[in-house]
């Protein structure tokens, strides 16, 4: 084997072997006890060892990215148990569905994502056939200018009652994401498009506010695109089936009573 083939072993094994806990504790204790000969030698027989067994490389990679992977999963349970209220009670985010239901839906997306347009008729079945579902809208603007505009412009609707018909005219709109588009749909579906720019714009600190807000709820649990769901203590991301959404609020019921909920 190739000198560079054995310098890069060698430096990958050594850079796992360096994020293992026991390592610090090692190399503190037992630092002073090798001389500079010593720790030469140790080293060459951990690259003999390395060489005539290659495959102890992609084992220690696996195993540190496993614990990785499981850092990363109790984090995102840390943020949703702290910041549960955010998450399911912003007064900022709206309530759809059943607002009285027995278990949230959360869902993260972007108006412009061709994934959130190509799950909405399953978020929108699975909210028809289960009437216990309380839904709670996430403006996750990822994808640029025209997304950011289209959230304001939903946002703004609250204040005409009409959020619930603009969204779903929006994430069912097709093709450019223009200012005059997206206030041709609220036009078409009867808002008052005047109206709709001025509360737009007197509304910008505090939409500024509710992306600030769900852009921290999004990177706290781990969630880099859209769509994303959260229901009990799972997130689902990307456009899931209805099976398994279905799955993950049965899921959800079943921990809530096992907790007495």
């Amino acid at each position: 084997m190739g000198g560079k083939w054995r310098q890069a072993a060698f430096g990958c094994l050594i850079a796992v072997l360096i994020s293992a806990p026991w390592i610090p504790s090692f190399a503190t204790s037992h630092g002073d006890a090798f001389s500079a000969e010593q720790q030469k030698a140790i080293e060459g027989m951990m690259e003999n060892y390395i060489l005539e067994n290659p495959e102890v490389i992609l084992q220690s990679i696996n195993a540190m990215r496993a614990r990785q992977e499981q850092a990363k999963a109790h984090g995102v349970r840390e943020v949703l148990n702290e910041r549960a209220t955010e998450l399911l009670h912003d007064p900022n985010s709206h309530v759809g569905g059943n607002p009285d239901g027995d278990i949230t839906l959360v869902e993260f997306f972007d108006y412009r994502c061709g994934y959130c347009k190509r799950v909405h008729p399953t978020v929108q079945k699975l909210l028809k056939n289960d009437g216990n579902i309380r839904f709670v809208y996430k403006e996750f603007p990822i994808l640029g200018p025209e997304s950011i505009f289209a959230a304001r412009a939903a946002i703004a609707a609250r204040t005409q009652g009409k959020y619930v018909e603009f969204h779903n005219a929006l994430i069912e709109l097709r093709g450019s994401f223009s200012r005059e588009r997206v206030l041709k749909t609220a036009r078409n579906i009867g808002l008052d498009a005047d109206k709709l720019v001025r509360d737009i714009e007197t509304g910008q600190s505090a939409t500024d506010e509710i992306f600030r807000l769900n852009f921290d709820l999004a990177n706290g649990l781990d969630i880099t695109g859209t769509p994303a769901f959260i229901v009990g203590d799972s997130v689902i991301r990307g456009a899931a089936d209805l099976a398994a959404l279905q799955e993950a609020v049965a899921a959800g019921r079943a921990a809530m009573k096992a907790k007495g909920g």
